[in-house]
């Protein structure tokens, strides 16, 4: 999540190469919702194009086609990034100590008041079946549960990207756009693309949502690698006098 490194704490057994291997999961998944995001801009400018200029519909097609390449190789990388980071936690997990210092801390802290104080906050939404997934994941086997998780997550947003494509890609898009009613076809349900959008952006939320979790509950659980231990109230948007505030409200 941005530039907060996920899982670096954990007593120090989990080393920077860890750290930096999250790192470049979120890093991938971000990516996923940028290509996402201007494969869609682009067919936005198909809108407003075919109608008056069937040649640059065409070229915002192909653009649109793509970025949604581009985001279903993301979503390839990411998956490749987790196993590594598997391959990783596996052999500490082995190390019956060390997987006890991992997972019992998160049964230990009352996971349930922070979504709620979090909640509050506007920076998890309500009624997260993602969160209690995830909060789960981590009491039942850490973190190498939770990226099982994210992983089947993943792969499934990446199969809606690929069904997403080919929808764009089937000559009878590409013969509406070319007539100028394109708009009219996605509108009217002549094509899949309204709901395989719809599908997308809610499994982009329910990954976003579940990396927001799991950044919250593991560094509200574990100490970090400087030592400090950091209560769920301190992740938070409201300066301290807000934050008593939101509690008391």
């Amino acid at each position: 999540m941005g530039a907060i490194n996920c899982g670096s704490s954990h007593y120090g057994q989990k080393n920077l190469e860890y750290a930096g291997q999250y790192a470049e999961v979120t890093k991938s998944i971000f990516d996923i919702q940028t290509e996402f995001g201007k494969a869609n801009s682009y067919v936005e400018s198909l809108v407003l194009n075919e109608r008056t200029d069937s040649r640059e519909s065409l070229i915002d097609l192909k653009s649109s086609q793509e970025h949604f390449e581009r985001a279903i190789m993301s979503a390839k990388s990411a998956k490749e990034k987790i196993q590594k980071m598997q391959l990783t936690l596996q052999p500490l997990y082995r190390q019956n100590e060390l997987h006890k210092e991992f997972v019992d801390p998160y049964s230990q802290r009352d996971q349930d008041r922070a979504y709620e104080f979090w909640n509050k906050m506007g920076m998890v939404p309500g009624k997260s079946e993602s969160f209690d997934q995830v909060k789960l994941a981590l009491q039942k086997d850490g973190d190498l549960e939770y990226l099982k998780i994210l992983n089947s997550k993943i792969s499934s947003l990446r199969n809606v990207l690929k069904d997403l494509l080919t929808e764009y890609s089937k000559e009878s898009v590409k013969e509406d756009a070319m007539r100028g009613k394109l708009q009219l076809s996605i509108r009217d349900a002549d094509n899949k693309i309204t709901a395989l959008t719809a599908s997308a952006l809610t499994k982009i939320s329910q990954v976003s949502t579940e990396i927001t979790s799991f950044c919250l509950i593991e560094y509200s659980t574990h100490t970090s690698l400087t030592g400090k231990e950091i209560s769920y109230e301190e992740y938070s948007v409201l300066e301290n006098e807000q934050k008593k505030e939101a509690q008391n409200a």
